[in-house]
Order: C-alpha cells, then sequence, then structure tokens
C-alpha cells in the first residue's frame, strides 16, 4: 500500500475534518475517491460476510457479495440528490467534489463497520438467537452511519441552511439505502427459511416498514400469516 493512499484512509477514519476541507477546496479528490473507493468495498465486504455467518457459510458468501453492491447502487442514486440539492438550496458545486464527498462519508462508515466486525463477529457466536443477531447488526451499522453523517456535515460547510441541507440528502440517502437492501434481501436468514443469494420481489421496504408498525399495535396482515404459518409447517417447527 502506498504511502499517499495509507496516510488518505488514516485521515478518513481519524480527521474528518480535513478531508472535508481537501474536498471543499477541491484539492486531491482522486486520492480521496480511491481510497475511499478501496475502504467502501472492503468494510462493506468484511461486514458483510460477519452479518451472513450467523446463518453459515452460503449465507456468509452471499452477504458478503452483495452488501458492496448495496453501498455502490445507493451511492450512485445519492451522489445526483446531494448535487442537485446544493443548486436548489443556493449552494452550488462542482458534480465531482459532490461525488467526492458523499463518496468519503460512505468509505468512512464503511471503515467503523470493518473496525467494528470482529466485535459483531464474536456476539453473533455467544448470541445465537435470530432477533439478537438483527438488532446487533442493525445497532452496529447505524452506529458506523453516524461516522459517515460527520464528515458529511463538515463537507457541507458552515453556512446558513446547511442542516436543513443535511437532513434531505440524509432522508433521501436513507430511504434509498434500505430500499436498495431490501431489495437484496435476505441478509440474516431465519432458522426455518432456505438459503438463496436474493427472495423473489415483496413489495417495497415503505410497505414492509408500515406492516411492521401495525403489527406491533396488534393488527396483521391475516394472508401473510397463514403463508408462513404454511412455512413453518412444511418445516416441522412449532406453531
Amino acid at each position: 500500500m502506498s504511502a499517499d493512499l495509507s496516510h488518505t484512509l488514516t485521515a478518513l477514519l481519524r480527521s474528518p475534518a480535513s478531508i472535508a476541507a481537501s474536498i471543499t477546496e477541491g484539492r486531491d479528490l482522486r486520492s480521496i475517491a480511491r481510497a475511499s473507493l478501496l475502504a467502501l468495498l472492503v468494510g462493506t465486504l468484511v461486514f458483510g460476510g460477519v452479518v451472513g455467518s450467523h446463518r453459515g457459510s452460503l449465507q456468509m458468501l452471499y452477504a458478503a457479495l452483495k452488501l458492496p453492491w448495496v453501498s455502490m447502487l445507493t451511492l450512485a442514486l445519492s451522489v445526483p440528490v446531494l448535487h442537485g440539492a446544493r443548486a436548489a438550496f443556493e449552494r452550488p458545486e462542482p458534480f465531482a467534489q459532490s461525488a467526492a464527498l458523499m463518496l468519503a462519508a460512505s468509505a468512512r462508515t464503511a471503515l467503523v463497520l470493518l473496525a467494528l466486525a470482529p466485535a459483531l463477529a464474536l456476539a453473533l457466536q455467544v448470541l445465537r438467537g435470530y432477533h439478537a443477531a438483527v438488532v446487533l447488526s442493525a445497532l452496529s451499522y447505524g452506529l458506523a452511519g453516524l461516522a459517515g453523517v460527520g464528515l458529511l456535515r463538515r463537507g457541507l460547510g458552515p453556512a446558513e441552511g446547511r442542516l436543513a441541507l443535511l437532513g434531505f440528502v440524509l432522508s433521501a440517502h436513507l430511504l434509498t439505502s434500505a430500499q436498495v437492501a431490501w431489495g437484496l434481501r435476505p441478509w440474516l436468514v431465519r432458522p426455518s427459511a432456505d438459503v438463496v443469494l436474493v427472495r423473489p420481489p415483496e413489495g417495497t421496504f415503505a410497505e414492509e416498514l408500515a406492516r411492521a408498525g401495525f403489527s406491533a399495535a396488534g393488527i396483521y396482515d391475516s394472508t401473510r400469516s397463514k403463508a408462513r404459518e404454511a412455512e413453518r409447517r412444511a418445516h416441522g417447527e412449532p406453531r
């Protein structure tokens, strides 16, 4: 690994302010982009593999291969949103700087995911329950995401309207990421379910979120409940 690449990776994790300043000033964009892309691919691949290891080696491989795609597809949609939003908020910047900022923020998230991966792997081995694995994986991802948000906030600068712009861009990014991840599920596979690369299309993430809310309130989708009951019986599970 070259000294320049190593320095940029270290700065991404330890000195987000310097990375944000370089992007704002249009300096070292190629170097930042290369280091960010490497960090993004390695961090998401390793973290995805750890999440999938809860079910076994095949799901570990599937999750490791899919999580980098989630990040890259999300970036492909989020970068134009950031660039357009800056123009709408009367704070236009060159497209290259918007792309570098979004990529660097995602890379910092991936580096924190990489740092959290060993602890998550140990926790998943100790706490074998499916729901515990879901909660731990989601918390780890959310914690890493906060690191990326910090870099993105710095990169948007101190001008008036920064928080509104940040909120808009984050909302678009989170919704896009959630929908892409939903389309490429499963990540954590229930003990009763088969391990597959991708499940058939089944609504959207927003619909699933609404369904989960209704279920929490005691209002259930009877058709879906019957289908899951039939699946559990097929696998010999108790009701």
